[in-house]
């Protein structure tokens, strides 16, 4: 019996240099700490924790004190996976940061002075241990430390806009109805703002409007900002600067939830004029483009992710954040929107968003890809099916089967550049095997089932169900070690995998049309 890998871990080896967004079924498990509460005294403390000099403990409470730098750690024997570690801390001087302690990995976060801070870590599976530093010539109080295990995807768990650390892949869900969408593969992108979640530091030109501090929101984001236009007639905005290139597509978006306001709007002014700019009805789910183009998509609760895009016409911009309309309007001084996560970054359509708090923050690709010896892959024939989702239109793949380097020999399942088609590419010593275009016209972010069936003198290709083509002329490529996930060697789907299927041998036409449909 075939083997069937249920999740995106079972079989694909995944890197991933950076953090990253996605919207996912997010919970978490037992507390695998004893709270700081139940402890009689230093050395009941003592028992579960290490202590390194200027660290003690009493009522409750640890602090630290100390010229040099030293740890604060319990050993904890935990399996891979990702870990939420909290900490409340107060200090003076420079703040103290959380980690694990393990071969190989060291995810460190600094600690907020005086609220929770939640570190969100990745665990390797081997030795480790959760540690605390506190830096020489600073004072520490911490009140408590939990650890839990983060549990994905359960069906019971709410989304979260979750930020997942370094090489571990993404899972997406559709905000507007809750259904899996799959394994999120994006190329490389960089946020240049550099306060994503601080409208007043990153937007502090401000006009007719006022930013209110983070409060409590429902919905997949737990807090963010809200901007409220003031009683005065005309502009109701937040200016803010972002370096850019020019004759360059940059892409400007933002989460908005209504309270009170249901428009709102962004806009980015370069050169001498404005290159991308809409409003945005969060009612209705409309947005009315003014400059550039613009989407508007729900991340569910009530949040939608709003941008705009457009090709600058100087080397700096200005970015704005409206509220109640783009042009002049009169404000009531309470109502408002809330506003989260601010993002511009160079390319014609928005990817995932990417935090920052002071510096410009790159996230780095997704890269998953599976060794063909791995899942019993036949050179001489063999089809393979995948279930995707493309984000833009061209050159986007959604599997290929390379060797070590080069592109001298392969086969792809790709989203196409000619008429946007839906493409089975099948290379062999730099010429083409067989190109099956199957669907032309196609529409950037619809899912696709494409199959593509190969042997020598004998490939196929279908898409949803339709009309199958065929090559009845080229050798199968031969040399192919890897199948890559979402890419090939400098091409990214930005989209979807939701499922592959490989069968070690050439399907007939009429299973390929069932497979698809």
């Amino acid at each position: 019996m075939a083997k069937v890998y249920d999740t995106a871990t079972d079989l694909i080896t995944f890197a991933r240099g950076s953090s990253g967004t996605a919207l996912r079924r997010v919970g978490y498990g037992d507390e695998l700490v004893t709270d700081f509460s139940t402890y009689a005294d230093q050395t009941a403390f003592d028992v579960d924790w290490t202590r390194g000099t200027g660290w003690t403990f009493s009522g409750g409470v640890v602090s630290f004190s100390n010229s040099t730098g030293t740890e604060l750690s319990q050993s904890l024997s935990l399996p891979a996976g990702v870990y939420a570690v909290t900490a409340t801390a107060s200090y003076t001087g420079t703040a103290p940061t959380v980690y694990f302690n393990s071969p190989g990995i060291t995810n460190t976060v600094s600690l907020s002075n005086g609220t929770p801070t939640t570190a969100i870590l990745a665990h390797d599976g081997n030795y480790s241990k959760v540690t605390v530093l506190g830096v020489g010539n600073s004072t520490v109080t911490i009140d408590n430390i939990s650890v839990k295990e983060v549990i994905f995807d359960r069906a019971t768990d709410p989304l979260v806009l979750f930020n997942h650390p370094d090489d571990i892949p993404r899972i997406e869900y559709d905000g507007s109805d809750g259904s899996l969408k799959g394994l999120l593969i994006e190329e490389q992108r960089s946020n240049l703002v550099t306060y994503s979640e601080d409208i007043n530091q990153s937007f502090a030109s401000q006009t007719g409007v006022s930013i209110e501090p983070a409060a409590a929101t429902q919905g997949p984001i737990s807090a963010a900002q809200r901007m409220v236009a003031d009683t005065s007639t005309g502009f109701h905005r937040a200016a803010g600067t972002a370096p850019v290139q020019n004759g360059t597509d940059y892409t400007f978006s933002c989460f908005f939830k209504a309270d009170g306001q249901d428009v709102c709007g962004l806009g980015v002014y370069t050169g001498t004029a404005f290159t991308a700019r809409a409003s945005f009805d969060l009612s209705t789910v409309q947005e009315t483009v003014s400059n550039g183009s613009a989407t508007i998509k729900s991340v569910g609760g009530g949040w939608y992710h709003c941008a705009v895009t457009g090709t600058t016409t100087g080397a700096s911009a200005t970015v704005y954040i409206y509220v109640n309309s783009l042009f002049g309007s009169t404000g009531d001084g309470t109502s408002g929107v809330y506003l989260y996560g601010a993002q511009v970054e160079a390319g014609s359509f928005p990817t995932s968003y990417i935090p920052t708090s002071g510096n410009q923050k790159t996230r780095d690709p997704d890269l998953a890809s599976i060794p063909v010896s791995a899942f019993g892959y036949n050179q001489d024939a063999g089809t393979f099916v995948a279930d995707y989702t493309p984000v833009t239109k061209q050159n986007q793949y959604a599997i290929s089967v390379v060797p070590t380097s080069g592109y001298s020999d392969y086969m792809a399942l790709l989203w196409g550049n000619a008429g946007y088609q839906v493409r089975f590419q099948v290379t062999v010593g730099s010429e083409t095997a067989a190109q099956l275009n199957t669907l032309s016209n196609t529409i950037a972010g619809t899912q696709t089932v494409h199959a593509g069936a190969y042997a020598a003198n004998d490939f196929a290709a279908c898409n949803d169900g339709g009309t199958v083509l065929t090559d009845t002329l080229g050798d199968v490529p031969s040399g192919l070690v890897q199948m890559k996930i979402g890419s090939e060697f400098s091409n990214y789907l930005n989209g979807h995998i939701k499922s592959l299927k490989y069968y070690p041998r050439r399907l007939t036409n009429t299973q390929l049309q069932e497979l698809t449909a």
